[in-house]
């Protein structure tokens, strides 16, 4: 791995819990652009939480964050709210 691909995964890393394997891929993908590689990152995680829970994605956002991006526990919390998504999908 080249050298600058690792500091730019470890730049990412503190900034947003990715793991190794996605952040390395959407770093390629993305020629590098940390940022887009967030946005990307939270849209999915975002899109998670909320086709779980049926949560309003700001409502999912507050919480995930908030929860310094843990996911389990977001959508744990969410639940406990009463948003208990699709029990069909």
């Amino acid at each position: 791995m080249k050298q600058e691909l690792k500091a730019l995964l470890r730049q990412l890393r503190e900034e947003v819990p990715i793991g190794i394997q996605e952040g390395i891929a959407l770093l390629r993908a993305h020629d590098g652009d940390i940022d887009k590689v967030k946005e990307l990152w939270m849209k999915q995680v975002l899109d998670d939480i909320v086709g779980e829970t049926q949560a309003p994605r700001e409502t999912a956002k507050i919480y995930f964050v908030g929860l310094l991006f843990d996911k389990k526990e977001a959508i744990k919390r969410l639940k406990e709210l009463g948003f208990e998504g699709d029990k069909n999908s």
